[in-house]
């Protein structure tokens, strides 16, 4: 197909595309206000993960392979990911 024809013909997937040839967004922006939203759920993680220690309690299944926590809502996965290692080596002292 040409580039003429791709102007003539707007379901072509070349007439979709930007100067640049980057694809143009088909769903519109977000609103302003869902950044404010997602900045205060980030804080609001933030907050709460500095704030959570895992504990044995919280693991719901271990074996050699897998561990499954439950993590509370809110909470960074990084956070608790971080603190693994220091639960497994405190469940071998005590083991």
């Amino acid at each position: 197909m040409s580039v003429q024809s791709d102007a003539i013909n707007p379901s072509s997937q070349n007439a979709l595309q930007t100067s640049q040839n980057y694809p143009v967004p088909l769903s519109q922006p977000l609103p302003p206000i869902s950044k404010h939203t997602e900045l205060a759920r980030a804080m609001s993680a933030s907050s709460k993960s500095s704030l959570f220690s895992l504990s044995r309690d919280d693991v719901v299944f271990e074996d050699q392979w897998l561990i499954v926590v439950n993590k509370p809502q809110g909470v960074y996965c990084e956070n608790v990911l971080e603190s693994v290692p220091q639960l497994l080596c405190e469940s071998a002292e005590s083991g």
